[in-house]
């Protein structure tokens, strides 16, 4: 299929060079700083006094991607915590990247930090020791800072940052007016989805077990069924791999010469 971009957004740039290597070495000491003041925010699931953290947590990165210019930003309760849905699709016929993350931590277990706080950290030999510094706020700004240098390389095109995000609800039925008009500024070559929820380390509940209250529900994780501003559409059943009678799992028999073919059964999607 041929892309239809406009010219300004077909437009070859170099994503490399030392330009842009310069950039990200002047960028380690705000990296290093966010990343220290977003740890500090003790967002534990599953401990009901935590709940106020995991939405602290969620406003947090939400400014962020406010910060960087995201032009849809929504922090959508979630039973117990928050997810974070951020939207960027200003590039016509131009794939779609969706980045799936989590913002919320383990609880903390007083043997394992006998040196330092979970939640004071702490840098040492050049690493970030901290409750979530790796697993896995560290891995979303990662992501954030990468889409920072792409738009450093970018050349600016009108319709790009708006000085205000907004939610996907005011995005599609908000009539453009002089007031709230984008500036120009860079945009992603591509159309970026972010889905930062905050249950991950709970196994992301799609239900709560009959008859008591934070249990799990039977089956496998299904998060993104419960973000409408994912899954516009009902992605009908899902098919799981089966397991080879002789033992082996999806269809691969233990100590065979060559891979087999994987097999799936259909298995019923209750409520989908």
């Amino acid at each position: 299929m041929e892309r239809q971009d406009s010219p300004a957004a077909a437009a070859p740039t170099d994503d490399g060079g030392p330009d842009l290597h310069a950039y990200a070495r002047s960028r380690r000491g705000d990296l290093k700083r966010q990343l220290a003041e977003w740890v500090q925010v003790p967002g534990i699931v599953g401990e009901p006094g935590h709940a106020k953290d995991l939405l602290r947590s969620a406003n947090w990165l939400a400014a962020a991607f406010r910060d960087i210019g995201f032009p849809v930003v929504e922090v959508q309760p979630t039973g117990e915590s928050h997810a974070v849905y951020a939207e960027w699709c200003a590039a016509s016929g131009a794939p779609t990247v969706l980045v799936y993350s989590h913002h919320d931590v383990r609880a903390v277990k007083p043997e394992n930090w006998n040196q330092t706080a979970p939640f004071q950290p702490v840098v040492r030999e050049g690493r970030l020791y901290g409750r979530g510094s790796s697993d896995a706020k560290g891995q979303v700004l990662a992501h954030l800072e990468g889409i920072r240098a792409h738009l450093h390389q970018r050349p600016p095109t009108s319709g790009g940052q708006t000085p205000n995000a907004r939610s996907l609800t005011a995005a599609k039925t908000e009539t453009p007016s002089h007031s709230t008009s984008p500036q120009a500024g860079p945009t992603p070559a591509v159309n970026l989805k972010f889905l930062v929820e905050g249950e991950e380390e709970a196994s992301s509940p799609p239900g709560r077990a009959p008859g008591g209250a934070g249990g799990k529900a039977p089956g496998r994780r299904r998060p993104f069924l419960r973000y409408p501003a994912v899954a516009r559409r009902p992605l009908g059943p899902v098919r799981w791999p089966a397991r080879d009678p002789q033992g082996g799992p999806g269809g691969v028999r233990p100590g065979a010469r060559r891979p087999q073919r994987r097999r799936f059964r259909q298995r019923p999607q209750p409520g989908v």
